[in-house]
């Protein structure tokens, strides 16, 4: 069984970009080295005293809020470059489709919610994978847990591309390499899902032009097999 993790990367809601990235466990890599690398980082990289509540969202450390609020951001800089460099070693597929904003409410569809948009797009570049690389097997599709708004929608999106086998000759739709439903899972137990926070937060910045981080997102960039702007 193939993984793919799924999370949404938000500046602001009224301009830049919006993106949801994906990151690929196939079962040749096992979902083993990613817990690998997030148990070497928070055992050599965090202070003792943050070790009982520690989640990776790299947001949060970037910024220094919640609980990363006393980690001085050089430091923070050098976790998460650390991160970065950990799952560029290990080779992992990445995926991201993003909106632009203010291209998108000045748009034909501007009431389509955007997340929706990229995660469409996402999964639409992991079902071509699927089909040039597993034609046979299947892949189960693990997003963030969001509001319940935007979880009924990317449900609902999920499930109009990924259709139920009613009978043995039916179809199962666009999408029929994903497991017959979207799950959603707590990203403070889901190293998968820490690491799709991850690489789409670096990936956003990109998009925005953002310099100081364009170094990291450069280690990720020969692991991108499908990048898609719109509109």
């Amino acid at each position: 069984m193939h993984l793919v993790y799924l999370d949404e990367s938000i500046s602001n809601r009224e301009k830049g970009y919006q993106v949801v990235g994906a990151i690929l466990v196939p079962e040749s890599l096992d979902l083993a080295h990613l817990e690998d690398v997030f148990a070497f980082i928070r055992e050599f990289e965090i202070p003792d005293e943050l070790q009982k509540n520690f989640e990776f969202h790299t947001s949060d450390l970037f910024n220094g809020r919640g609980i990363f609020e006393k980690i001085e951001h050089p430091r923070a800089m050098e976790i998460i470059a650390k991160g970065t460099r950990l799952i560029g070693v290990h080779g992992y597929s990445l995926f991201y489709g993003a909106v632009d904003s203010d291209k998108h409410k000045c748009g034909l569809f501007s009431d389509a919610e955007p997340i929706t948009i990229g995660f469409k797009i996402c999964l639409d570049a992991v079902q071509d994978w699927m089909q040039i690389h597993a034609p046979g097997e299947m892949c189960l599709a693990v997003f963030d847990n969001v509001s319940a708004k935007l979880r009924q929608a990317l449900q609902q999106a999920f499930r109009n591309s990924r259709k139920p086998l009613d009978t043995m000759e039916g179809s199962k739709g666009k999408w029929g390499n994903l497991v017959d439903d979207l799950y959603f899972g707590d990203s403070a137990f889901s190293v998968g899902i820490q690491a799709a926070d991850l690489c789409t937060y670096l990936i956003r910045r990109h998009l925005n032009g953002k310099k100081d981080t364009e170094a990291l997102y450069q280690l990720l960039g020969p692991h991108i097999v499908s990048a898609k702007v719109v509109p």
